[in-house]
């Protein structure tokens, strides 16, 4: 029995369609599961030094659930003493999460001395529209005084944070 052009080529259309159906789910599946990153960054400047280290579980969702980061961590602040003896030092670590271009969620962690931990979920508390995703973490460690917030001339440089393979930028 002899197939012709066109009856072979429908046999390959069908069997490349259902070879694609029964890939989806499973690409789909991949694309919902938890995504967990540590996180560190550390700060130093004349005096002061600071490091936040913890981690970021990028949460898989499913809609209608609003997307969300669960962040636990530590903020450390190493103060000599000698330094700032009238107006205690502060380490500030403000973590805002974003979807594109747009700003999410923000979460600001504080220390005077020693050291604090914290936990929370950056996500939407209100917006006109529920993102997608949230595509990144970005996180910054600044040094302050307790008379006000962190100095943003007195900051690490801000590390990014994404839920894919490559590690962090900044």
């Amino acid at each position: 029995m002899t197939m012709t052009v066109k009856t072979l080529r429908a046999a390959v259309v069908a069997a490349l369609a259902a070879a694609l159906t029964m890939a989806l789910p499973s690409a789909a599946q991949a694309r919902h599961t938890d995504v967990t990153k540590p996180f560190e960054a550390q700060h130093k400047d004349r005096c002061l030094s600071s490091i936040t280290a913890g981690r970021l579980v990028f949460k898989a969702t499913h809609p209608p659930e609003p997307v969300r980061v669960e962040v636990t961590g530590r903020l450390i602040l190493n103060d000599p003493g000698y330094c700032h003896f009238l107006v205690p030092p502060t380490a500030e670590a403000t973590f805002t999460a974003y979807s594109g271009r747009t700003v999410v969620d923000r979460e600001r962690v504080t220390t005077t001395t020693g050291g604090v931990g914290f936990e929370f979920a950056l996500g939407p508390d209100w917006l006109p529209y529920l993102p997608d995703a949230i595509d990144r973490v970005v996180l910054e460690l600044c040094h302050g005084s307790s008379l006000g917030t962190g100095d943003s001339a007195n900051c690490a440089r801000p590390v990014t944070y994404t839920p894919y393979d490559f590690g962090p930028t900044g």
